[in-house]
C-alpha cells in the first residue's frame, strides 16, 4: 500500500471515502476538499499537501501510517480541521516552511499515539501559545 491518490488540478469534493494508502495533492491550481475521510495504511505519508496547493481536510481519520500523518511542504497552504491524527510513526503533521504557519488553519484536530510529535515544524519549531509546553508541539532531534 503505497501512494493512491494523485490530485493534481481543480476543485475535487472527496467525502466519506476509505482510502488504504496515500493521498498526494499537488499544484497551485489545486483545491479539493477531503471531508469525512479515511485515510490509513500507507508505507510513507498519508497525506501530502504540495506545491502550493490549497487543500482542506476536515472531519477524517488520518491513521497508521510509516512516515508522517500529514506531510505539508512548497508553500502549500491547507486547512485541516477537526480531524483525528493517530498512530502515525514519525510526526501527526509534519510542516516545512520557512515562516511561521497561520496555526488558526490547523485548529480542533485531535492526536494520539504519533511517533515523535503531534505537528512538528522545520526548519524551525514554534510552540502553540494555547498548549502546555511539550504537549502538542514537540523539537526534532
Amino acid at each position: 500500500k503505497g501512494r493512491c491518490v494523485y490530485l493534481v488540478m481543480g476543485r475535487l469534493q472527496l467525502i466519506r471515502c476509505n482510502v488504504q494508502g496515500g493521498v498526494v495533492v499537488c499544484g497551485s491550481g489545486t483545491a479539493p476538499c477531503l471531508k469525512e475521510c479515511h485515510i490509513s495504511k500507507s508505507r510513507g505519508n498519508g497525506v501530502h499537501l504540495t506545491d502550493h496547493c490549497r487543500a482542506v481536510l476536515r472531519d477524517s481519520v488520518v491513521a497508521n501510517h510509516g512516515r508522517h500523518g500529514i506531510l505539508i511542504d512548497r508553500q502549500s497552504c491547507p486547512e485541516v480541521v477537526q480531524n483525528s491524527i493517530c498512530k502515525n510513526a514519525v510526526c501527526g503533521i509534519q510542516i516545512f516552511r520557512t515562516s511561521e504557519p497561520d496555526m488558526d488553519a490547523f485548529r480542533d484536530n485531535c492526536f494520539e499515539d504519533n511517533g515523535e510529535a503531534e505537528i512538528s515544524f522545520s526548519p524551525h519549531v514554534f510552540q502553540r501559545e494555547d498548549s502546555d509546553p511539550g504537549s502538542s508541539v514537540d523539537e526534532e532531534p
